[in-house]
């Protein structure tokens, strides 16, 4: 493909080496190695301008050194992820321009065990700046990961859904006992009493790249977390605040009982009354998606809150009013372009 003269002067640029990562002489060695691959990835785009704009404006990042120019040269599976999100996955390649470290995660390898990475980068971690980062980072990465696996055909997707689905349940685990920590709580005495309804695509496990997480809390009516509002809203500001690798996920709140305008978590007791007594059906049917996770090795209360979702959802209903409130629903639905 021929280049505009913008895209020419670039291109020059990148011959040369006028790049803030290629001012040593290894880094414009690399550089000069890695130009076939960026021609390569120009020509096999649908625009070799854009996609010449975009690797210019990506490997001149201030961030950017010699040795990441060599990382990306030394191994084609960086290469190939890296065009992936060039030509096909501009919110994927979002991910890399504002963490532009995770390529690390595909030089390394599969880390396996996600609660383990978790766990290992909070208890290291001295203060909330460092963990809140840290849990970004994981998340960003892992998504990144999945995501170009789905695109070479090595992973499918619901396979990919299921991986993304256990990331965004460890980080929830990984960011609630952080809280506890900092607050000077049990961790374990706050998992075991606090119950956690995932709905939406967490709760279908069908999560996708920066699906957002809709949740509903439910503490047990016997136990009492100090200070629960406080603790809810440091939790969900954690995952939410957009620091420098970004947030970690959207969090919904919106399908709890009283909506808006109710607490971030609510007492077991009003969980049932309200679903025995004032819950609307579109409630129930977004119920019906909903799982309960177990975060905790004590499983009582998560498995109480379960059994309660199952009596629910078993209920008898009439089949008329069923058929209005999930047409009606549908209509809401599509009138606010949920669907």
């Amino acid at each position: 493909n021929v280049l505009n003269d913008r895209n020419q002067q670039l291109w020059r640029q990148l011959e040369l080496g006028q790049i803030p990562a290629a001012q040593s002489i290894k880094g414009r060695a690399w550089l000069q190695a890695l130009l076939p691959w960026i021609a390569q990835t120009a020509r096999q785009s649908n625009s070799a301008d854009h996609t010449v704009t975009k690797v210019h404006k990506f490997l001149s990042r201030q961030p950017l050194s010699a040795g990441y120019l060599e990382t990306i040269a030394r191994y084609p599976k960086v290469r190939q992820a890296l065009a992936q999100t060039f030509v096909n996955a501009p919110s994927i390649h979002s991910l890399v321009e504002q963490s532009p470290y995770m390529i690390d995660r595909l030089v390394a390898g599969d880390p396996g065990d996600l609660r383990g990475v978790f766990e290992s980068q909070r208890q290291t971690a001295r203060d909330d700046e460092i963990w809140l980062n840290r849990l970004r980072r994981i998340v960003n990465e892992e998504l990144f990961a999945t995501y170009t696996r789905v695109i070479s055909g090595s992973l499918k997707p619901i396979d990919a859904e299921q991986r993304l689905t256990q990331l965004a349940e460890e980080a929830i685990r990984a960011q609630l006992r952080f809280v506890a920590t900092i607050r000077k709580i049990d961790p374990d005495a706050v998992l075991a009493k606090l119950s956690v309804i995932a709905m939406g695509k967490l709760g279908m496990d069908r999560m996708a790249p920066l699906s957002d997480l809709d949740l509903i809390f439910v503490e047990a009516d016997s136990e009492n977390i100090p200070n629960l509002p406080a603790f809810m809203s440091r939790f969900i500001t954690g995952m939410t605040s957009k620091l420098r690798e970004g947030i970690a996920y959207d969090i919904d709140l919106r399908l709890r009982p009283n909506g808006r305008s109710g607490p971030p978590a609510i007492k077991r007791r009003a969980f049932d009354t309200h679903h025995d007594k004032t819950a609307k059906t579109w409630e129930h049917l977004a119920l019906s998606a909903g799982r309960v996770l177990r975060l905790s090795d004590d499983h009582r209360a998560a498995n109480s809150l379960a059994a309660k979702q199952k009596i629910v959802l078993s209920r008898q209903r009439n089949p008329e009013q069923g058929r209005l409130d999930a047409a009606r629903m549908l209509v809401r639905l599509r009138k606010h372009r949920i669907v």
